[in-house]
């Protein structure tokens, strides 16, 4: 079986920064409407914005590279390593977005972590 541990980690980093683009976006969008009359309007000031546009770009991005992890990898492998993506997106968030990291949220990521660990051993 090839491994590709690098781009299966480069997918996984590139759609964690996305969802960091998307909460800047759209904390500058505060406050969206989703009712039909303002949907249209909400839509476009999303994807003119270049925090969502930046973050479309990244998710898409993520998704080329996600395709060709999965097109080398077992999917009972690699699936359960993108939640290292929620341990990256705490990280940056802490970085760039001045979030608070807590006990609970500490103890999650070392949840997660060891499950990625107990998962990819062999």
């Amino acid at each position: 079986m090839s491994f590709p541990p690098v781009l299966l980690l480069i997918s996984i980093s590139i759609g964690a920064i996305g969802q960091l683009l998307l909460k800047i976006g759209a904390s500058q969008l505060y406050p969206l409407s989703l009712t039909l009359p303002n949907l249209t309007g909400t839509l476009m000031r999303a994807f003119t914005n270049p925090w969502v546009l930046g973050g479309t770009f990244m998710y898409a991005t993520s998704l080329v590279t996600w395709l060709k992890v999965l097109s080398t990898m077992e999917l009972s492998l690699a699936y359960p390593m993108v939640s290292l993506g929620y341990v990256l997106v705490m990280v940056l968030s802490f970085l760039f977005l001045g979030e608070t990291f807590t006990i609970h949220k500490l103890l999650g990521v070392a949840a997660v972590i060891t499950g990625v660990m107990l998962i990819g051993y062999k």
